[in-house]
């Protein structure tokens, strides 16, 4: 497998289509798993189909960046990450990875036994999802060697870890239990998982200036924090 630093291949490519079609699996398996009434199921095919070709490449595409950074790390030693971009796809991966590894044993073993699964386990996978990144985050904002502002983007990729980790906890208090439901929230969401891109934006605005060249795997890392929240807002805006 052959994976240079500043080189696309054919074996990215590849590999790109591997994780795309793993990701999109696992979502037509928890739709046909899911029972619904056929009065729902259009609709949820049609939410499915929008998640599918929107999150779906771009999912596949932080896998990649994970399995770039194993496979070097492990086997060719070519050091990576190197660039802003880097720790962005890598985060991002690790958290497809956390979610997948939680979502695949509940549609294994627990879907239609929910009752019989303990509160705490319930929300486990929130709190294991929203600590991951919200640790790589620090890790990589830490390590990190560029601008400030390349690092305030890794850093910002912590932030909905740590509002769905609020999230989980608020719900289960009678005296914020309100809050989380709200519009107000809902915009916060929003915001927190918007904010990374817009701040990558900057970075790369910045570079431009500066005439600072960046490898295609820190555009993909771009790409994703970018183009992430720009799908989510097409999404609720078609599916309000």
């Amino acid at each position: 497998m052959d994976l240079k630093p500043n080189r696309l291949s054919i074996s990215h490519l590849m590999l790109w289509m591997a994780t795309t079609s793993v990701v999109l699996a696992v979502g037509q398996w928890d739709l046909s798993t899911s029972r619904l009434p056929e009065n729902l199921l259009v609709e949820v095919r049609l939410r499915v189909l929008t998640w599918s070709l929107g999150f779906g490449p771009l999912q596949g595409m932080a896998l990649v960046g994970v399995l770039i950074f194993l496979w070097r790390r492990f086997w060719s030693h070519v050091p990576f990450p190197t660039e802003p971009g880097h720790w962005i796809l890598i985060i991002c991966g690790a958290g497809v990875i956390v979610n997948l590894a939680s979502h695949v044993p509940y549609l294994l073993a627990v879907r239609g036994n929910e009752s019989f699964v303990p509160d705490w386990a319930a929300r486990l996978p929130r709190y294991a999802i929203g600590g991951c990144a919200i640790l790589l985050a620090v890790m990589g904002a830490y390590s990190e060697r560029s601008s400030r502002i390349w690092r305030l983007s890794i850093l910002a990729l912590g932030l909905s870890g740590a509002m769905a980790i609020v999230h989980s906890v608020a719900i289960y208090w009678p005296f914020t239990r309100q809050f989380p439901g709200g519009n107000v929230w809902q915009n916060l969401l929003r915001f927190g998982f918007s904010l990374p891109g817009l701040l990558a934006l900057v970075a790369a605005f910045l570079d431009w200036r500066r005439k600072q060249h960046r490898d295609f795997l820190h555009w993909c890392g771009v790409a994703f924090v970018v183009l992430s929240p720009t799908v989510e807002w097409l999404r609720t805006f078609l599916h309000p």
